[in-house]
């Protein structure tokens, strides 16, 4: 029995292996997100915590820690709004990896529906061969039998 053979099949491979790195690239920059993410609370967690002791102990505490207290939040609000910053361009990095990820996928698919089509062109040409086949063995077994009258049931 003959097998199907898709003459695009190292077309298909290639564009497999280029969808396999964009999965990689989605995946560097989503961790590169998540990280820039994590930072910026991690940022906004010690302002809150220095936030908090300001306005729980700012009559008791000294005017040289005081201005350290003011100063250091003064660099966290600096901190977050760079680590925001951040936040935003591994964001659109990632959006931007996503998107060339699914040109890849699609461009995958299309072939994989090319190879589907002729696996099911090839099933159908083999099936209308077979067919013929059989057609072509029951007219000769007929015009056999028309040839000679006296063979009745094929004796």
């Amino acid at each position: 029995m003959a097998r199907f053979k898709f003459a695009l099949d190292p077309v298909l491979m290639h564009r497999k292996r280029i969808e396999e790195r964009e999965q990689g690239n989605v995946a560097v920059a989503g961790r590169a997100h998540v990280a820039a993410l994590d930072e910026f609370r991690r940022l906004d967690a010690a302002f809150a915590e220095h936030s908090l002791l300001l306005r729980e102990q700012h009559r008791s505490l000294p005017v040289e820690e005081l201005q350290l207290i003011y100063g250091h939040l003064s660099y966290l609000d600096r901190a977050m709004d760079a680590a925001l910053r951040d936040v935003d361009a591994r964001k659109r990095e990632l959006d931007a990896a996503m998107d060339v990820l699914h040109e890849a996928m699609k461009r995958r698919k299309v072939v994989e529906s090319l190879k589907e089509r002729g696996r099911v062109k090839f099933r159908l040409d083999l099936l209308r061969h077979e067919q013929n086949e059989l057609d072509d063995g029951n007219a000769r077994r007929w015009e056999r039998r028309t040839a000679n009258p006296h063979e009745i049931g094929g004796q």
